[in-house]
């Protein structure tokens, strides 16, 4: 079944090719058109169903929406001040019941971990979540864990909107590391004159790399960063 999906995403990447970042956005049989314009969004709506009818795929009216302006994808909400969680996920991660064995916590993190890139210092603030994964560790559930879990709820209450990336604009990359994780935040300068978040990255340091003296951690998390929004600054204005 994963083969299968991942030929389709091939299949509707080469068939949108020349469209991928300058209008639409696709996961699988889920594509987002977007403009600038009216105008803009008619012409780019009418290049889509062309390429689908020459490839001999086909919508159900009743699943497209048009002329939106603020919609539900993957999880998210998408309008035009950027990404943000969707309300109902907030609200199924604030309402999430205390873990109570090792798979709980598997599956707890596994859907915190889709929105961490909203949470500032995510991977230290789960971290004493994750550590009773460890093989060597029997599931112990006390006050560093419970404070844990508060604290990363209640950072997901707080997450603000994630902004649009603007490539005209200068990117603004900050890193800070401790002595267990890292950290680094992806902002530009908007109208206001201040910096707004488009992403956050974090992650803790692995055993070897816990070693490092502090400057070494300051340039990993600086270099880890820089790979992980490669996509963003690469050939950006700087």
């Amino acid at each position: 079944m994963i083969n299968v999906l991942a030929v389709f995403q091939r299949a509707m990447n080469q068939l949108f090719e020349e469209l991928i970042g300058k209008g639409i956005v696709i996961y699988l049989d889920d594509i987002i058109i977007y403009a600038q314009t009216q105008k803009e969004l008619l012409e780019l709506t009418k290049k889509v169903l062309q390429l689908l009818r020459k490839a001999d795929f086909y919508c159900k009216p009743e699943k497209c929406f048009f002329n939106k302006q603020e919609l539900d994808y993957l999880g998210f909400v998408v309008n035009q001040d950027g990404l943000k969680v969707d309300p109902y996920k907030i609200k199924a991660i604030l309402e999430w019941p205390r873990p109570l064995t090792k798979r709980d916590i598997r599956k707890i993190l596994g859907f915190f971990n889709f929105y961490k890139k909203f949470v500032e210092d995510y991977s230290g603030t789960v971290k004493p979540l994750s550590s009773l994964l460890s093989q060597k560790r029997t599931f112990t559930w006390g006050d560093t864990q419970e404070a844990s879990f508060k604290a990363i709820k209640e950072a997901f209450a707080k997450v603000l909107v994630l902004v649009r990336p603007n490539y005209e604009k200068q990117f603004v990359v900050e890193t800070d590391a401790s002595d267990f994780a890292y950290l680094a935040i992806l902002s530009q300068e908007q109208e206001d004159k201040e910096l707004h978040s488009i992403a956050y990255y974090s992650s803790t340091f692995s055993k070897q790399e816990r070693n490092y003296v502090a400057p070494d951690k300051e340039l990993y998390a600086i270099i880890k960063a820089l790979a992980n929004w490669r996509h963003y600054l690469e050939g950006a204005k700087h």
